[in-house]
């Protein structure tokens, strides 16, 4: 059995017998001829019967379009669908005299006009159109008027859409250009039953006069070779199979896949094997030329022969239409500029643009780092927050399905989320629109302090002016701006004026509202002064309706001496200040604690000092501890009072880091009534980097197509990237991997940690930088269908900041497997009748029951010459099989008898096989998938043709087994093949049940 094809059209539309050869063949002409069944069908689908070449496969030239020709003739059958002109031409000369002389059946079939001029048809005519003036053309069967058994334009859309699917496989076999160009060597595996090969229109142009050589391939395999190009050339190419030309019974394995091309010249050529040409026109002018097998083109014109050798090879199959849907997802969010802090909500949406029902569509969207969970909503299915998958189920053409988050931003930096489908049951033949992502900005403003005065040593009595000036650094507008100005004891308010909106006394506020950004608001304030001494007055942003990621500029502080009646001497402490951290890497949520120290060098007592340290974005205020004053944490002021020598102060910050990004901390003296004089050691900061690791993880299959039945394995592996200074070895690594339904755990092996079977979890444990872990996990399909698998990182010690690659996804497609399915009758021996100058008689015995009017049918056997033991030469016609149901034989006389010293090779028909005694034999086993060793169809290989001895059989059996199979040394090797059309009749081709798996090419 050949390839089988993907289409579901009727290529025939009427009922006939044995259009695959049966029993219409002539007298054997020397050559491989095709395997025959002898079938009566109606509206017979390509998928379930037809072989090789689809519906060209009963005939030797297969035109969709016009063909013009005279003085030539196609040995086989003819099929043109266009106007068909012949002159002085012949038909089916193959079959002449076959079927009492009648000739073949559907020996040329036109589908539009006929005209021929003299010339022989040795078969049936089916025309359509206007009745052909058949003067001068012999006609020995019978002719249909009105009748076109073929459907070109299916056949033609079929076999187009095949050529171009072969046209995709990749090559398996080498070849090598002589240094000259014109020598072509397609060099193959012997022990591959398919040999592909991949040739341009420009290396075919460049043989002319050369030769294109085919070798090292075995000569039951099949040899496939693709030729890329519009234009080919096939002018004075000489064609040869393992260095020698014309080699015609080989042909039958051979053909050349003309995918592009749309035009085809031969010219004084004999191409060795069918041509698969269904877009091209093809010409031959000049030069004898013939085609040794299947022409299948557009067009033909000109005198070209065709030698019928069918092809007999087998190719992958195009396979079942699959179920198609394009799920395409959309990813928006309320908001691409939130405020820090503020709500946004995204919104994931999956639309199956058709054309069919998408099945089990599951999608990935884990929220990064900086973006809380505050509710959940889905139209359909469930959502997973801590996996970050949304099982969504089926996804019907036009019913969109919906997930809402609802979030809340606690970063100031940009952060993407992308969503993407990870998973369905049923192909996505565009993939390109299965992610969508959104990058939210979050909507931020710099607001800078600045404060002067316009008199610092004023006298006890005066009326002075300070001025505060607010500028918002952009890039934002700043809404709900706030500045709080206290004043120190001393001095009394007078008036305020501000540029922009109002002051509240009672607070101590000034309520500036909208700043746009890179514009400024002052606000002016008289006071006067009441007493003398060193005078901090400190402004502070205390509001804003969106949150200042850069707070360190939010404070501005001036000093004003007032001087009294009688100065005293001026005091000096030189206070300095340090900040230090618990940790410089803290992990992501995890606690930083900030300790503020201030120390008085001296010489004097530090009066009434005060500390500005207001925490960044991403660092969240737990606790506060002083050892003296309050500290303000709207404000982030510490009021510390006064700072003896030698009796240190301190300020402690119990903070949680909620970014993956370094933040900076910075810690200054901003006022004391007592002179600094080294003001260089008033400011400490650090910066903290976050301990970060990337932790990513892959899955693969040993087997992504089993068959239910089958175990297979899957592979997670997790891989930890150093992103940042630090050991930073991930710990307490945690990875889900739950089993779809239909699938069985069986076992599960980690390269390092635990598995917990109750939970499908993986405790991994800790990942040093830059090392990973696999475990592989065995399970059994239990269930036919798509199973999607995914594998999530669940629990790490250390949050992942890159969320992104913590999901990986498998589809395993399975395979359903067919009850119906079984294995072929199976050749036991082999036994000749028959010495010297007596008629040979062979008998088959079986290993069970054939159908009957299969095994009797002689085109079911063939019996070849091997010259010089091994090279096919002609065959001897079968003339009688007779089956006897009781002892399972069949008893086959032939036309001449086999010499006893000579070699002979005995086909039974089925599927084209690999030769018993080859050790790399494709057998066909108990389930129908071609693996070797299995339930394998057995044969005989080498018996003793001297003929029937005096002996009983059983003591002629076990003599030939004691000195030897070969005998004398002369024996028949018989091709071991799948009898399947000897199975009983409630077991022939074709009548596997509705619904029974087609994948494989012995699945029948």
């Amino acid at each position: 059995m050949g390839l089988m094809l993907g289409s579901t059209r009727d290529f025939f539309s009427a009922t006939f017998t044995s259009i695959l050869g049966g029993r219409d063949r002539g007298p054997d002409r020397g050559r491989r001829r095709s395997n025959r069944r002898a079938l009566t069908f109606d509206f017979m689908e390509l998928r379930e019967l037809l072989a090789a070449l689809g519906a060209a496969t009963p005939f030797n030239f297969f035109i969709f379009d016009a063909m013009n020709e005279a003085n030539s003739d196609v040995e086989g059958r003819l099929a043109v669908g266009g106007p068909l002109s012949l002159m002085n031409f012949s038909v089916a000369s193959a079959f002449q005299g076959a079927n009492g002389g009648r000739g073949a059946d559907n020996a040329l079939v036109s589908g539009t006009s006929l005209t021929f001029t003299n010339g022989q048809i040795n078969g049936d005519l089916h025309y359509r159109g206007a009745p052909p003036d058949l003067t001068g053309v012999g006609v020995t069967g019978t002719i249909f008027p009105n009748s076109t058994p073929v459907d070109f334009a299916a056949a033609r859309t079929s076999l187009t859409e095949y050529s171009a699917f072969l046209g995709t496989i990749p090559p398996s076999g080498s070849v090598s250009v002589s240094t000259s160009g014109s020598t072509l060597t397609l060099n193959g595996n012997p022990a591959s039953a398919l040999n592909i090969f991949n040739l341009t229109a420009g290396q075919i142009a460049a043989t002319r006069d050369g030769r294109l050589n085919i070798t090292n391939v075995s000569p039951t395999a099949t040899v496939l070779i693709n030729v890329s190009g519009a234009s080919i050339d096939f002018t004075r190419v000489n064609f040869e199979y393992n260095g020698v030309a014309g080699r015609q019974s080989f042909a039958t394995q051979i053909l050349y896949n003309l995918f592009q091309a749309t035009t085809l010249n031969i010219e004084s050529a004999s191409p060795l094997g069918s041509i698969l040409a269904p877009r091209a026109a093809v010409t031959q002018e000049v030069g004898g030329a013939h085609i040794n097998g299947t022409l299948i083109a557009s067009s033909l014109a000109g005198f070209l022969e065709g030698h019928d050798y069918p092809f007999e090879g087998e190719l992958p199959p195009l396979g079942e239409p699959e179920a198609e849907a394009d799920v395409a997802l959309s990813k928006t969010a309320s908001t691409l500029t939130p405020r820090p802090n503020g709500a946004v909500t995204f919104t994931i949406t999956l639309t199956n643009l058709g054309p069919d029902l998408a099945q089990n569509v599951v999608v990935a969207d884990l929220l990064p780092a900086g973006v809380t969970l505050d509710s959940v909503t889905v139209s359909q299915g469930t959502y997973d927050a801590e996996l970050g998958i949304w099982d969504a189920g089926n996804v019907a053409v036009g019913s969109p399905l919906t997930l809402t988050l609802v979030t809340t931003v606690t970063t100031c930096e940009p952060v993407s989320n992308l969503a993407r489908i990870i998973g369905s049951e049923t192909t996505d033949p565009n993939p390109g629109n299965d992610a969508s992502g959104v990058t939210i900005t979050p909507y931020q403003t710099d607001l800078s302090l600045a404060k002067t005065v316009d008199d610092a040593t004023p006298t006890v009595g005066d009326t002075f002016t300070y001025t505060v000036t607010v500028t918002n650094l952009g890039p934002n507008a700043a809404e709900g701006v706030a500045v709080s100005d206290r004043l120190p004891s001393g001095l009394t308010f007078v008036s305020a004026a501000p540029s922009q909106g109002s002051v509240d006394l009672a607070t101590s506020r000034w309520l500036v509202g909208t700043l746009a950004p890179g514009s400024s608001a002052t606000l002016l304030v008289r006071v006067t002064a009441t007493s003398a001494g060193r005078k901090i007055n400190n402004a502070v942003v205390v509001a804003s309706d969106i949150d200042d990621c850069n707070p360190a500029n939010n404070i501005a502080s001036t000093v004003v001496n007032v001087e009294g009646p009688v100065i005293p001497p001026l005091e000096e402490a030189d206070v300095a200040l340090s900040k230090t951290a618990s940790t410089l890497t803290p992990r992501p949520n995890g606690a930083v604690t900030f300790t503020i120290t201030l120390t008085n060098l001296g010489p004097d007592l530090a009066q009434n000092v005060v500390v500005a340290d207001l925490l960044p974005a991403g660092v969240n205020l737990d606790s506060v501890t002083v050892s003296q004053g309050t500290y303000d944490a709207e404000l982030g002021i510490w009021d510390a009072g006064n700072v003896a020598v030698g009796s240190p102060l301190t300020l402690t910050l119990v903070t949680t880091v909620t970014t993956c990004e370094p933040v900076s901390n910075l810690a200054r003296i901003i006022g004391s009534e007592t002179t600094d004089p080294n003001p260089g050691n008033d400011a400490s900061g650090v910066t903290i980097t976050p301990y970060q690791t990337d932790l990513s993880l892959a899955k693969t299959v040993d087997d992504a197509t089993p068959t239910v039945g089958d175990t297979f394995t899957y592979t997670v592996t997790v891989t930890v990237t150093v992103t940042n200074l630090g050991p930073n070895a991930a710990e307490g690594v945690a990875v889900s991997d739950r089993l779809p339904s239909g699938l069985t755990f069986v076992s599960a092996a980690p390269s390092q940690g635990s598995v917990d079977l109750a939970t499908s979890r993986w405790l991994v444990g800790t990942l040093a930088p830059g090392s990973s872990a696999t475990l592989l996990v065995r399970v059994t399909a239990t269930s036919a269908g798509r199973k999607i698998n995914n594998a999530v990182v669940v629990a790490s010690d250390i949050d992942d900041c890159n969320p992104a690659n913590n999901i990986a996804s498998i589809v395993v497609n399975v395979q359903a497997v067919d009850s119906n399915i079984v294995v072929p009758p199976t050749l036991v021996d082999v036994e000749r009748i028959g010495v010297h100058h007596q008629p040979t008689t062979l008998v088959l015995t079986f290993g069970s029951a054939l159908d009957p009017v299969q095994a009797e049918d002689v085109t079911n056997y063939r019996v070849i010459r091997l010259i010089h033991g091994k090279i096919p030469g002609p065959s001897v016609r079968v003339t009688s099989a007779v089956y006897s149901p009781e002892s399972n034989t069949v008893t086959l006389t032939f036309a001449r008898r086999l010499s006893l010293f000579a070699r002979y090779r005995l086909i039974v028909n089925g599927d084209p096989l690999t030769g018993l005694s080859t050790p790399t034999a494709v057998l066909l086993d108990g389930r129908g998938i071609g693996e070797p060793g299995i339930d394998a169809v057995r044969g005989v290989n080498g018996h003793n043709f001297r003929g029937r001895s005096q002996r009983p059989r059983q003591a002629r059996l076990a003599a030939r087994e004691r000195r030897g199979a070969l005998g004398t040394g002369h024996s028949l090797a018989v091709h071991q093949r799948s009898f399947s059309n000897l199975l009983p009749k409630e077991l022939a081709v074709g009548q596997l049940q509705s619904g029974s798996p087609r994948g494989g090419p012995h699945a029948r």
